[in-house]
């Protein structure tokens, strides 16, 4: 759905802005058909006098200095892409975000994609989920011409086999291309009617999602009651099927290197895979991305693989809060592979 939107609302040539860290396959997205080169958003970097959750949250100044980067490079802004919630740190951007992102857009004449794929998937009770379809009803305006809203069944309705996605749009051009584009990857007819038989049961869809929303919140505290007491910090989710760890504390130097170093030790010793920050363009090495949405034995054993493998890692109590520039920043040089 992605691939074939950004075919239709950019070229070669173009920068899709994303904020940083994302996730990786945007840029096969944004790359394989349409050409479109993506320009990462600092978050981190940008603001580093804030904590928590909101440091990852997009800014003004880093929307624009990204911006300004795509313009060095001889690219043109077009299209800037939000994941909400965010996919890997697990968070809902709250509404003035969205404003924000939107009236960036908007100033600068780009589209704004809102990739929602994990929008049914709240299961943190204090999280606000902020579609952009909900920002325009409230301030009762038409998304209009340039904004993109995309939704898909894989992630919280667990049926990634199905291939169903669905996007909505108001640009009557960018819908009559997309039909055409799509007529190469229709879905069957027997799955359009099994999903209308399951969707038009609006009571097993409203318990559905909120029994698995109530055991996602589950598995994640159990997450954070496995591995804080060994010395990582796991941020707090909203939704989703995973979080974000903070490992620096298990890194034997605060680089790139180390953090490569780690993954492969998490690999090969404590046999766990969980997906290095370097992999999602994170600003700082030690952060990983975790899967907790499996069968209970299976998240159990991975649990008790990792707590063995903490316990004799090396605590650092506090690490400085800073950027890396993806290349040759002071954390060295940065991994081009996985």
């Amino acid at each position: 759905m992605l691939d074939n939107l950004f075919c239709c609302i950019s070229e070669p040539g173009d920068a899709v802005l994303l904020p940083r860290p994302y996730y990786a396959v945007f840029e096969f997205d944004v790359q394989c058909k349409a050409g479109s080169t993506i320009v990462g958003v600092e978050t981190v970097g940008v603001q580093p006098e804030v904590k928590g959750v909101e440091r990852y949250y997009p800014t003004l100044k880093g929307l624009e200095k990204a911006r300004d980067s795509a313009l060095q490079q001889g690219l043109n802004p077009k299209v800037l892409l939000i994941c909400q919630p965010n996919n890997p740190i697990s968070v809902c951007y709250p509404k003035h975000v969205m404003e924000l992102v939107w009236e960036f857009a908007e100033k600068h004449g780009m589209h704004l994609v809102s990739d929602e794929i994990y929008g049914a998937g709240i299961h943190a009770k204090q999280a606000d989920f902020w579609s952009i379809s909900r920002l325009a009803a409230d301030k009762g305006r038409t998304l209009g011409d340039y904004v993109h809203v995309i939704y898909a069944l894989s992630k919280d309705f667990a049926s990634s086999g199905l291939r169903c996605g669905m996007m909505y749009s108001e640009n009557q051009q960018v819908l009559k291309s997309m039909r055409k584009l799509n007529d190469l990857c229709q879905i069957s007819s027997h799955t359009q009617w099994g999903l209308s038989r399951v969707f038009s049961d609006t009571e097993w869809i409203e318990d559905f999602l909120s029994k698995a929303n109530s055991r996602l919140n589950d598995r994640f505290k159990l997450v954070k009651k496995s591995l804080e007491p060994e010395g990582v910090k796991v941020i707090e989710a909203e939704a989703g099927l995973f979080c974000w760890l903070d490992c620096r504390s298990w890194l034997e130097e605060n680089t790139w290197d180390a953090e490569k170093k780690l993954y492969q030790q998490f690999f090969d010793e404590a046999k766990v895979l969980l997906t290095p920050g370097y992999s999602m363009r994170t600003e700082q090495p030690g952060y990983f991305r975790c899967c907790f949405a499996t069968h209970e034995e299976v998240f159990n054993e991975g649990m008790k693989r990792l707590k063995d493998f903490g316990a004799d890692k090396l605590r650092i109590e506090e690490l400085e809060e800073e950027s890396d520039d993806w290349q040759t920043g002071k954390y060295g040089k940065f991994p081009t592979t996985t």
